[in-house]
């Protein structure tokens, strides 16, 4: 008869934990050691400037998005575009004043205040919003075939007839 040798769980248990151990020692020690005589590179050193202070805004400039409001809001509702110029940046100042400028026109109902609106396409819109202004306030959807943009007079004419 063959002599069958018989491994028990606990000598079992006992080789897989050495293996287990002897690899995680390994492991550790490529990890901390820089590996297999591999050579690691070290990062170059790199100088920081130091940080300069940031200049103080100037008095006229405002950037903080509640007063950047304020200013709009008290512009639009004077329709005075010279309130606009108190703003900071450029791209609120003219974003100001072409709000103005809406406001304005719709207030008055008159399309020829858009005329003073750089871009073709902000004319356009301007005036198309006068037309449906006075389309509303006269209560007769036939104005808003007036419109340049013939795809807003269905709406145009649903909002009039709402009002009726």
């Amino acid at each position: 008869m063959e002599n069958k040798t018989i491994i028990s769980t606990k000598t079992l248990l006992v080789i897989v934990s050495v293996i287990v151990i002897a690899v995680l020692g390994l492991i550790l020690f490529v990890q901390y050691r820089g590996g297999f005589g591999i050579p690691v590179a070290t990062p170059p050193e790199i100088s920081i400037p130091e940080a300069t202070p940031p200049s103080p805004p100037e008095e006229s400039a405002v950037e903080e998005p509640a007063r950047v409001e304020e200013i709009m809001r008290e512009a639009i509702d004077t329709q005075n575009a010279s309130l606009c110029e108190k703003l900071g940046k450029e791209e609120d100042r003219k974003s100001c004043r072409v709000s103005v400028i809406f406001a304005e026109a719709g207030i008055k109902e008159d399309p020829n205040i858009c005329n003073q609106l750089e871009e073709e396409a902000e004319r356009l819109v301007c005036k198309d919003n006068v037309i449906i202004t006075q389309a509303m306030n006269a209560r007769d959807p036939g104005l808003c075939e007036n419109m340049v943009d013939k795809t807003r007079i269905g709406q145009c004419k649903e909002d009039v007839a709402v009002l009726k």
